[in-house]
C-alpha cells in the first residue's frame, strides 16, 4: 500500500507529538515494518519531512509505472 500524503503529514505530526512508531502504525493501519521503513528513508523519526517523502514516492512510482494515490 502506497501512502498518501495526508498520512505522510499525520505521521510527522504524530512524530513531533513524541508518539511511538508502533501506535503510529496501529493508529493509521499500516504495518509497523511499513511505517518503519518510511521513516528511516525519509529523515528519520527527528527529521521526517513529508514532502520530501511524497517526491521521492511519486517519483518512484513513476519509474516503475504505478499509479499515484493523490
Amino acid at each position: 500500500m502506497r501512502l498518501n500524503r495526508d498520512k505522510r503529514y499525520q505521521i510527522k505530526a504524530l512524530l513531533e507529538a513524541g508518539i511511538l512508531q508502533k501506535d503510529i502504525a496501529r493508529m493509521l493501519k499500516i504495518s509497523p515494518g511499513g511505517i518503519s521503513k518510511e521513516i528511516s528513508r525519509n529523515g528519520g523519526a527527528k527529521r521526517y519531512n513529508p514532502e520530501k517523502a511524497e517526491k521521492r514516492a511519486t517519483k518512484q512510482a513513476k519509474k516503475f509505472g504505478l499509479h499515484s494515490t493523490r
